[in-house]
This record gives C-alpha cells, structure tokens and sequence, in this order.
C-alpha cells in the first residue's frame, strides 16, 4: 500500500472544519395544553456563528441561535414566536465537543431567567450532556440542545409551577442546576 493516500487524510483530518446547519431539535418534553404561552429570548452573547475548537480541528456553527429556537419551539410546552407575557431568557450558552475517539459528546453551560414582563421569577445557571454519538458532530449538538431544554424544563419550571400547573407568581429565586 503506498503511503500518500493515508497521508493525505491525515493531513485533511488534521485541519479540517466540520460545518454545522440547520438542526432540529426535539426535547422530550410532556405536552402540557394548560401551559401559558412562553416566548423565548437570545442574549447578544449568543452568536449566529461560532467555532467550537477540537484538537487540531474545528465545528462551526453556522445557525447556532436559529438551532435553538428550533429547540424551543420543538418541544417546550407553552412555546409560541409571538411575545408572551412570560419569557425564557437565555443570556449564556457555551458549547464544548468532546472527541471520545470512538464517539463523541456535546457539553452545554447556559445560564438564564424566567421573566414575566420586567419582573424576574427564577435565575438560573447549570449544564447539560447530550448523548454519546457515533454516527455524526450534528446528532451530538442536537442532542445536546435536548438536553439542555429537557433540564431547564425539569428543574427550572417543574419548580416555579410544580407538576401540570401554569406558572404563577412567584418571589425571584436563583437556581444552580
């Protein structure tokens, strides 16, 4: 076998860029036909385009902050593009990929509010594991994005309304998932 083919790859491998688009994620969230309607908002340190670094390699996002709207919309109950009188609010969402050598995995950090109008009912910070991947970057960032809904749904929401009900008022509080 000569060794140039292999070589070649190696060196195409070794700086090469994964390009991530258009995602669509579904957060495995119970439908709730009682939850109030929830807007989502995307602070400006949430960027359109990013590069996520991978040793000598690279993912870009390319739809970054569509991908989580797509997310939101997907599978939040209450989850509308209209304005609502409730907001989820995230003012932080970092991305690291992790290269398992046979699989890999997408860890997000996010950090956010839940508002009603110009009133903050719940802060909170935490992160989220997609699944183990084999098969493509993209299935690991889209199920990461799951993860992170399914957790701020969980812990975030579960909390203020408690199992079924619409969210209500309640005094501001700070949660560390």
């Amino acid at each position: 076998m000569r060794p140039w083919p292999l070589l070649l790859m190696t060196l195409a491998l070794s700086s090469c860029a994964v390009v991530v688009a258009g995602l669509e994620p579904r957060p495995n969230l119970p439908a709730m036909p009682d939850a109030p309607p929830l807007a989502i908002d995307l602070g400006p340190n949430i960027k359109q385009e990013q590069t996520i670094e991978v040793g000598t390699a690279a993912i870009e996002l390319r739809t970054f902050r569509g991908d989580l709207k797509r997310g939101f919309l997907a599978g939040f109950p209450g989850a509308t593009q209209e304005a609502a009188p409730l907001t989820l609010r995230l003012s932080e969402v970092n991305v690291t990929y992790e290269n398992l050598r046979i699989a890999g995995l997408a860890r997000f950090r996010f950090r956010g509010s839940v508002t009603r109008g110009d009133t903050t009912l719940v802060t909170f910070a935490g992160k989220a594991d997609g699944d183990a991947c084999t098969d493509a970057v993209s299935s690991c960032l889209r199920s990461g994005i799951e993860a992170m809904f399914e957790k701020i749904f969980n812990d975030v929401f579960k909390g203020l309304a408690g199992p079924g009900a619409p969210v209500r008022d309640a005094p501001p509080k700070a949660i560390e998932l």
